[in-house]
């Protein structure tokens, strides 16, 4: 009986969160659209779908392995390792693909943004190192069935984008605003979660020895949700292309 309002409970909590998530975008969109128009609904739009396109390339599937992996040890000093490793790996990950995003800004906006944003593509390339070390956060919290963390970074990060957007575009900041609030609030969510997990199960150094199985196990699974994305976003890129931003 414990186990089973334990797992409603959960639930609830889980359901929170994508309701907030839905919340987030049915508050931002109007913001936007009004407040900058199409085009300035279209270029945010492509920036949040190249944000997803670029996650494929840093993740390598490792968020999986983290639940395939650590979901069942039990020793703290065995969970750090593999945590700190994951973690480490992705960030090292992703700074080399946002370098890549901001070095080709002008090329990648030209292609996929119409030639207008090439700032806007800068500021992706900021959010990326930061978006990731996020993302792996949330799945220690889902892994280790530690609902109310991931509750808590997950609302804190949706409701922070709201405002802050909110504010920055209205203020007249425009689509860097809205790139910028992103930005913040990943930083502000990943360096909390990194923090709080630190506190549960102590800080230490990532060693490699398991990378390995991690990589080995969750790389055949990025084709799959690439394969996903393209079925669900890539036709704005094709949109885009023939009809302008």
């Amino acid at each position: 009986m414990l186990e089973s309002r334990r797992f409603v409970k959960q639930t609830i909590f889980s359901g929170l969160v994508q309701l907030t998530l839905v919340a987030r975008g049915l508050i931002i969109l109007p913001i936007i659209a009004k407040t900058l128009g199409a085009a300035g609904y279209g270029i945010w739009a492509q920036a949040m779908i190249t944000l997803a396109l670029a996650e494929f390339l840093y993740l390598l599937g490792l968020h999986n392995s983290m639940t395939r992996f650590l979901a069942v040890k039990t020793d703290t000093a065995e969970i750090r390792e593999g945590f700190f490793t994951i973690l480490s790996t992705v960030f090292a990950g992703s700074l080399v693909v946002a370098a890549l995003i901001a070095v080709f800004s002008g090329q990648i906006s030209q292609a996929f943004i119409d030639g207008q944003a090439e700032t806007v593509v800068k500021l992706v390339a900021l959010v990326i190192p930061f978006s990731g070390a996020a993302r792996i956060c949330a799945q220690y919290f889902l892994t280790f069935r530690r609902i109310r963390g991931f509750v808590v970074m997950n609302v804190a990060r949706y409701v922070g984008e709201v405002a802050i957007i909110g504010g920055l575009v209205l203020s007249g900041y425009g689509v860097n605003g809205a790139m910028i609030a992103v930005a913040v609030t990943a930083a502000i969510t990943s360096i909390g979660g990194v923090i709080v997990i630190g506190s549960q199960i102590g800080f230490g150094l990532p060693r490699f020895r398991n990378l390995k199985s991690y990589l080995k196990f969750g790389l055949p699974i990025v084709p799959l949700l690439l394969f996903v994305w393209i079925a669900t976003s890539s036709n704005r890129y094709v949109i885009t292309h023939f009809h302008g931003i």
